[in-house]
């Protein structure tokens, strides 16, 4: 608002977590497990609703900003996916697409949350605090404002874009080691810890 008073353009985009192709970081780990046949587990299920975002989308809006009127743009938008399940079922879509008839399971999430805030403080966990409570709270914004004043429509659902980014990981990720995983989102994120849990999946 300061360089705005001054004069300045500023438009501001608020993008919930967005994916898509050369987008993995913390999914690799629900597509890696899910290409292995094995079960998902969530905090508490995943009966919550969590709105992501798909980076073709990201994209449009941007450009959508960057050509529309100073008037228009000056302000700040929520992007996101206007489609979307609960976790549990975005997940679930992706293990069906593994073709292992594996499901999403269910863990408690008071203690699981613990166990993972303390593997967070040893760092050998990539389940950062922030992240553990995405997992278990609603998190979804309006997009009336950006539709109003941007056209924003996304075209991919929640479903849909976890879908081509698990294509994505199969025809470039899945068939070739990752010797640099973990240092962008394009890699798949080093599991440290988790990696011995799924033996119990």
């Amino acid at each position: 608002m300061e360089f705005r008073d001054k004069g300045l353009c500023i438009p501001v985009l608020r993008p919930k977590t967005f994916l898509g192709p050369e987008r993995l970081g913390i999914f690799a780990m629900l597509f890696e497990w899910a290409s292995e046949g094995r079960d998902f587990p969530l905090l508490g299920g995943g009966d919550v609703r969590s709105q992501m975002l798909d980076v073709d989308d990201l994209c449009d809006v941007i450009l959508e900003v960057i050509e529309r009127p100073r008037e228009v743009v000056d302000d700040v938008f929520n992007v996101a996916a206007d489609r979307f399940s609960t976790l549990r079922q975005d997940f679930q879509a992706i293990l069906d697409a593994a073709g292992h008839g594996r499901r999403v399971v269910a863990i408690p999430s008071r203690p699981a949350v613990a166990a993972l805030r303390l593997l967070e403080l040893m760092r050998v966990s990539p389940v950062y605090k922030r992240l553990a409570h995405k997992l278990t709270a609603d998190s979804y914004v309006s997009l009336d404002k950006a539709k109003s004043l941007l056209n924003f429509e996304p075209k991919y659902s929640n479903a849909e874009s976890l879908l081509r980014t698990y294509d994505w990981y199969r025809t470039h990720v899945e068939k070739s080691a990752v010797s640099r995983a973990g240092q962008t989102h394009g890699d798949a994120w080093r599991q440290g810890a988790l990696r011995m849990a799924k033996a119990l999946f």
